[in-house]
């Protein structure tokens, strides 16, 4: 145990316990019920040994937490949610932002040291520095709603590293994590379907679906509804990752379809619904 944190390399602590606060402002919003939240960015090196030449893992975390909410079951509830976004081995909650951010370094990090430590020592030009980045940001809070991105990108050697980014959305009244279902009409979604299609050829500047093979996307039909989105102050925005519609050259595509064009495909009671008068 102890021989682990001896070889844990310090790279920089950097704590802004900063309330994060309203991101746009909704026709109607009621910013006495707006969740606080503290930020932390923390940087640290796992030496796979005590040689100064020995591969290492260079873990670097930026982390949102709530510290303050009116309802403090809906508070727990929200605190349940990012910690399971953040760390999906997380063992309950954790006390502050810097707690989860250590549990999570920390358990990558052993693990890091756990592989390569031998290996290193048996098979030293086998082994590689490996890279572990993952960031939260803040999209939209106010209205109760919250809306954050997580990134990931991780190496761990080849011809380049993979990421993902998934987005979140919580219902600030029940602490409930949100789905497609809970904010489109069951019979909408081929039309959100069909927006989302519509946009990226607009934004590849084709008329028809089959051309955006040439741009590296795969088949149409592909380009559906996912569930990973985010809420903001233009709308609801889609992310796909690399390799999911298209090749990993095209990078992650990001879709935005506008409040204006999705309000008549709204659930009558989605929690964003009355935010923008109809």
């Amino acid at each position: 145990m102890k021989t682990v944190f001896k070889h844990a390399i310090s790279m920089g602590i950097q704590l802004l316990l900063l309330p994060l606060l309203a991101c746009g402002t909704p026709s109607q919003s009621d910013t006495q019920h707006t969740l606080v939240l503290d930020s932390i960015h923390l940087e640290r090196a796992y030496r796979a040994a005590e040689e100064a030449e020995a591969p290492s893992m260079r873990i670097a975390v930026s982390l949102l937490y709530p510290t303050a909410y009116p309802d403090t079951n809906v508070l727990r509830k929200i605190r349940e949610v990012i910690t399971r976004d953040f760390y999906v081995l997380a063992d309950g909650l954790y006390e502050d932002a810097y707690a989860l951010a250590e549990a999570y370094m920390d358990y990558h990090g052993r693990d890091y040291i756990k592989t390569m430590h031998t290996l290193w020592t048996e098979f030293p030009t086998a082994t590689n520095n490996w890279q572990d980045e993952r960031h939260m940001s803040l999209d939209w809070n106010d209205g109760h709603l919250l809306s954050y991105t997580t990134k990931t990108e991780r190496y761990t050697g080849g011809a380049h590293g993979y990421g993902a980014t998934t987005h979140t959305v919580i219902d600030l009244q029940t602490g409930k994590r949100l789905h497609e279902i809970d904010v489109f009409r069951p019979d909408a979604m081929a039309f959100v379907k069909r927006l989302l299609l519509n946009a990226i050829m607009e934004q590849e500047g084709v008329d028809n679906a089959s051309d955006l093979n040439e741009k590296g996307y795969f088949d149409p039909d592909r380009i559906k509804p996912n569930d990973n989105f985010l809420i903001n102050d233009q709308g609801v925005v889609y992310s796909f990752s690399e390799y999911e519609i298209a090749s990993y050259a095209n990078g992650r595509t990001r879709v935005l379809l506008p409040f204006d064009s999705i309000r008549p495909l709204l659930r009558s009671d989605a929690p964003l619904s009355h935010l923008f008068s109809k």
